[in-house]
C-alpha cells in the first residue's frame, strides 16, 4: 500500500511539474507577444527647413524593426493622407534622410506644418510594401511617435526674409534674383555701360529667347520693372508693326527715357554693380517705403525667374 502511495505521489508530482513547464511556457509565449507588440518604438529628428525642389530632409530616425517613414497636413494628423514617403527603413540609425513630396502635397510656399510619422512593418502583409496593417508606433503612452516641422519652398517670400519681419530690404531683395552682372559686362570693366544697360534689360524681358519681345513679355516687363521711365504703348513702339519689339526698337524706345540714368546713382556714365541691385530695389519698391513687402515681391517674383 505504502509503495502505491509512493508512485501516485511521484506520479502527481510528475504531472505537476509538467503541468507547470506548460503553463510557464505559455506564459512566456504570452509575455513574447505583448513584448514584441510593445517593441514597436522610434524617434523623429527633423528641422524646420527650406525645401529646395520636392525633398523633405529628415536628420534622424530610430526604430527597433523595420518601418516607415511618411508624412501628412498637420491637420490630418491621424490620417493615412500621405504627402510624402511612405519610406521604408530596416530596424536601426538612420541619418540625413531624404523624404519625397507627392506632386499633389499642396504646400504652402511661405510656411507650411507637416507632421512626421512612423509606421511599423506588419509580418502580415507583403514585406517592403506598406499597406493598412502597417500600424502607426505609438509610445508609452500610446501616443503617436511624431515630429512636427515648418517647411517653406524655396523662391517664396519667407524663404528670403531671413530676419522673419514680413519684410525684404536692401540687403536681403538681391537674394530674390540671378544676378549676371559679370556676363551682362561684356567688356570685363566692371561697369555696364548705357549699350550694355539695354542690352541686359531687352534680353532679361525677353523671357522666351526669341530674341523679340512679344506685347505678353512687354506687359510682364512693363509691370515688374519699368513702369516708371516710359508709357505703356507696346504699338507705338513697335515701329514696323510685326507684334514684336527687336533690339533696335527697344533701344529707340528708351533712348530718351531717364532708365540708365537714375541707375546711374553716381553720374558717371557707368552702371556698377551695387548702383543695379539699388536700382532694381527702387523699381521694385512700389509704395518708396525703403522695403519690399509680400505684395511688392509678389509682383516681380514671376518675372525674375525668367532670367
Amino acid at each position: 500500500m505504502t509503495d502505491l502511495l509512493k508512485k501516485i505521489t511521484k506520479h502527481q508530482l510528475y504531472l505537476g511539474l509538467l503541468l507547470l513547464a506548460f503553463s510557464l511556457n505559455s506564459c512566456s509565449d504570452d509575455d513574447d507577444g505583448l513584448l514584441e507588440d510593445d517593441n514597436f518604438t522610434g524617434t523623429i529628428t527633423a528641422m524646420d527647413q527650406i525645401v529646395s525642389g520636392d525633398i523633405i530632409m529628415v536628420q534622424n530616425v530610430t526604430v527597433t524593426q523595420d518601418s516607415w517613414l511618411a508624412a501628412v497636413h498637420s491637420d490630418e494628423i491621424s490620417s493615412d493622407n500621405f504627402i510624402a514617403g511612405p519610406l521604408f527603413i530596416d530596424e536601426g540609425v538612420h541619418t540625413d534622410l531624404s523624404l519625397l513630396l507627392h506632386d499633389d502635397a499642396n504646400l504652402e510656399p511661405n510656411g507650411d506644418e507637416i507632421v512626421l510619422k512612423l509606421y511599423a512593418e506588419d509580418d502580415d502583409g507583403i514585406f517592403g510594401e506598406w499597406d493598412i496593417d502597417d500600424e502607426p508606433i505609438t509610445d508609452d503612452d500610446d501616443l503617436l511617435v511624431t515630429q512636427t516641422i515648418t517647411v517653406i519652398m524655396e523662391g517664396s517670400f519667407s524663404s528670403f526674409d531671413e530676419d522673419n519681419d514680413g519684410m525684404l530690404d536692401e540687403n536681403e531683395v538681391p537674394n530674390t534674383y540671378q544676378n549676371n552682372f559679370d556676363v551682362w559686362d561684356v567688356d570685363d570693366d566692371g561697369f555696364l555701360t548705357a549699350d550694355e544697360f539695354y542690352t541686359t534689360t531687352f534680353y532679361i524681358t525677353d523671357a522666351d529667347d526669341d530674341d523679340f519681345i512679344d506685347e505678353d513679355e512687354w506687359l510682364i516687363g512693363y509691370d515688374s520693372m519699368y513702369s516708371a521711365y516710359i508709357d505703356d504703348d507696346f504699338a507705338a513702339y513697335d515701329v514696323d508693326g510685326d507684334g514684336f519689339i527687336e533690339e533696335t526698337e527697344w533701344f529707340d524706345t528708351f533712348a530718351d527715357s531717364q532708365w540708365f540714368e537714375i541707375y546711374d546713382v553716381d553720374d558717371d556714365s557707368l552702371v556698377a554693380y551695387t548702383e543695379w541691385d539699388e536700382g532694381l530695389f527702387n523699381d521694385w519698391d512700389l509704395d518708396d517705403d525703403d522695403f519690399i513687402d509680400e505684395d511688392e515681391f509678389i509682383n516681380y517674383i514671376d518675372y525674375v525667374t525668367f532670367w
